[in-house]
């Protein structure tokens, strides 16, 4: 388990970033979906939901996680989304592409063009 502790460099950063992907499952399927400020202002939490009813929908429930993470980048671009472990990023999802998103990666682990760069 990760303690608190203060980052004051890239390394601080970096190590915890390591020790959190050491205790991760390689082929978990996780879908990061940003909720920094500029991306809820684009409809972030309307993906959320989205990707919640869906993921209920298809049954795929336990098998694929939602985690809101803070700002991505790009903001201009949001709302963003990084499928993990494959780390495909999508870009201005909107909550009608969900269901195209989440029937490519089920198993299949597929890309949908249309919203990657």
């Amino acid at each position: 388990m990760l303690s608190i502790r203060r980052i004051v460099s890239i390394e601080d950063f970096e190590n915890i970033r390591k020790e959190i992907r050491v205790g991760r499952d390689p082929n978990e399927l996780i879908i990061s979906v940003c909720t920094g400020t500029g991306c809820i202002a684009l409809g972030a939490r309307k993906v959320v939901e989205a990707f919640k009813e869906e993921l209920e929908k298809e049954d795929l429930k336990e098998d694929i996680e939602i985690k809101e993470t803070g700002c991505l980048g790009s903001c201009e671009l949001g709302p963003r989304v990084i499928i993990y472990p494959d780390e495909i990023c999508y870009f201005k999802i909107k909550p009608e592409d969900i269901p195209e998103i989440i029937s490519k990666i089920g198993i299949k682990r597929r890309v949908v063009e249309r919203v990657r760069v």
